[in-house]
């Protein structure tokens, strides 16, 4: 039998009402996130990407914000077994790619990896992103992370 059980008296009679036994499950975190606005005629883009494993089952989701706080954007996606890194670097591709669609010219970007900042600050990206990020650059305004 697969399902949650939060642990009140409720449930834990009707398990014995069945015979059933418990087992332990993990317990819900609830995690506080803050952004700042962007300078006016900017976009705020948020991202990030995770693995179940490194390799593992990957995906990535991003959100992008106006100057006022509006939500302009949010995608998700998988990207099948790739490493974290992998997809915290196609998370980046792909909302700048999203926001040179939609003809956003200056961007601001937040991330929660101190790596995919430096890569893409040096410019020394995986090669199977370096041409669309290539691409990119010769569109991008203005970029700051």
């Amino acid at each position: 039998m697969n399902g949650k059980m939060w642990n009140n008296l409720y449930n834990l009679t009707l398990l014995k009402s069945f015979g059933m036994e418990c087992r332990p499950v993990k317990q819900l975190k609830v995690v506080e996130c803050f952004f700042e606005i962007p300078i006016p005629g900017c976009v705020l883009i948020c991202s990030d990407g995770a693995s179940q494993g490194n390799p593992g089952i990957s995906g990535y989701g991003f959100m992008c914000r106006y100057d006022t706080g509006e939500v302009l954007c949010a995608e998700t996606e998988g990207l099948g077994i790739t490493i974290k890194f992998i997809s915290k670097v196609i998370v980046v591709i792909k909302a700048l790619e999203w926001a040179v669609e939609k003809v956003w010219l200056k961007y601001f970007a937040q991330f929660d990896s101190k790596a995919t900042i430096s890569v893409f600050q040096s410019g020394f990206l995986p090669w199977i992103v370096l041409a669309r990020w290539y691409k990119l650059k010769k569109i991008i305004g203005s970029l700051h992370f």
